[in-house]
């Protein structure tokens, strides 16, 4: 065999490598796109069910998902200290939990430490309630059924939104 002809199979190698791997690259970006399109998330208007949840205890329940690993969720935590005083300052209609994968004692002590007072904590999996990240707040009604959703780390005009409806439901109680 010739140096051009080892150097012409080489480079046939090469080009038969290079199309076999954009090949694979395009097939995952197309699965990562339709897994990700087909992730469900919480929808206004439908009901979600949760084991351990009461939600007709309550006209306005509010739940934040949530892990101690989380940073955006550590970030948070202000504004949960100050969503725990808006819901115990609303009185007795209006709940606040926390949903994680983790131990229940292990949130309920992570959220005491960071003086965070919660109504509940539950141990659930995000998808199982529609969470694709964290964190997430879900304001829900009495029936369960989602009203407003709120993803990641809010600003402070988001922030704002939440607090907005537990201040408002506090409002409509006393009337």
């Amino acid at each position: 065999m010739t140096k051009l002809e080892s150097a012409s199979n080489i480079c046939a190698i090469i080009a038969c490598a290079a199309a076999l791997y954009l090949v694979i690259d395009i097939k995952f970006q197309h699965h990562a796109r339709t897994s990700a399109s087909q992730a469900v998330s919480p929808v206004v208007g439908k009901r979600v069910d949760l084991v351990g949840a009461n939600w007709s205890n309550h006209s306005l329940n509010v739940v934040i998902a949530m892990t101690t690993t989380c940073s955006f969720c550590a970030d948070s935590l202000p504004f949960y200290q100050r969503l725990s005083q808006a819901v115990i300052d609303g009185g007795p209609g209006i709940s606040l939990l926390v949903v994680s994968p983790e131990p229940t004692e292990v949130m309920s002590s992570f959220l005491k430490t960071n003086k965070v007072k919660i109504s509940n904590v539950l141990q659930a999996s995000f998808p199982s309630i529609g969470v694709i990240g964290t964190p997430t707040v879900i304001a829900l009604d009495s029936g369960g059924t989602v009203k407003r959703v709120f993803r990641g780390l809010l600003d402070n005009s988001r922030q704002d939104e939440v607090l907005s409806l537990v201040k408002a439901e506090a409002i409509a109680k006393e009337r």
